[in-house]
């Protein structure tokens, strides 16, 4: 294994040094990849050195601030843990995750059940009329929602407009099934580096700052699961926005903690 990640490590030193001489830096984030990944860098770096300053917003996403807490420390510790699946399919017994793509890896990487799913590639809060009715028709005893990996694209600065859906969405829902308990997990940051060809994410802060106003506003529950993917960039794909599947059982972990779902084993 030693010898595996020495050769790796070079590999992408000979790439990294072989680019500086052609007048590009090519920057690798996560664990090591295979050379279909790396091509996709190497496409995705020409787009960017193709754009002009002009293309990029001077907006930044802040770096994460303070201390882990004690919960989401043991989440980073549990990174190469083996997980049971079936153990974690009892704390989500009546329970459904809400949302786009992001929720959709986890019923793709199957690490729970079809049932514990309402969600759809591509969607937003504002489309997700579907999915947000068979949650509704499921009436699961909990709720998670998890939104914004198109939203901030669709609305960039109108953060008002996104936040006016969402409430639209989590009243729909209190309305129709009153005792379904609702958490909203925050929309998840970009890998470093992705903010300069996606400068729609310049907004991240502010979304997340008006969506965590809006659960108290409405009495749910704001969850931030970004940390975990800022203390673990390997758990990026490609495209530094979605998640691998090692990435799943951690969240899962978390969402189970914070909604008390472990309390009853």
């Amino acid at each position: 294994m030693k010898n595996k990640t020495a050769f790796t490590i070079l590999t992408i030193l000979v790439l990294s040094f072989l680019l500086y001489l052609s007048g590009g830096i090519f920057v690798h984030h996560g664990s090591a990849k295979n050379s279909e990944s790396i091509a996709a860098d190497i496409d995705l770096l020409k787009q960017m050195e193709a754009k002009t300053p002009t293309d990029f917003s001077s907006r930044k996403i802040e770096s994460f601030s303070g201390d882990l807490t004690e919960e989401q420390e043991k989440i980073i510790a549990m990174k190469d843990d083996s997980f049971d699946n079936s153990e974690m399919t009892k704390w989500f017994e009546d329970v459904i995750i809400l949302g786009d793509s992001i929720v959709e890896g986890g019923s793709a990487y199957e690490w729970l059940t079809p049932s514990n799913f309402s969600s759809k590639i591509g969607i937003s809060v504002c489309t997700a009329e579907e999915q947000i009715d068979a949650a509704i028709n499921a009436s699961p005893s909990l709720l998670f929602m998890c939104f914004g990996v198109n939203d901030i694209e669709n609305y960039g600065s109108q953060v008002d407009g996104f936040i006016s859906d969402y409430r639209e969405a989590i009243t729909k829902i209190q309305g129709a099934t009153p005792n379904t308990v609702i958490y909203v997990n925050a929309i998840f940051p970009p890998q470093d580096g992705v903010q300069d060809r996606l400068p729609f994410y310049g907004y991240l802060d502010e979304y997340n700052t008006e969506l965590e106003a809006l659960c108290q506003e409405l009495g749910v529950t704001f969850i931030d699961s970004g940390f975990i993917l800022r203390e673990l960039p390997e758990l990026y794909d490609a495209d530094g926005i979605h998640p691998v599947s090692a990435f799943y059982p951690l969240w899962f972990n978390y969402l189970a903690d914070m909604a008390g779902l472990k309390d009853n084993e």
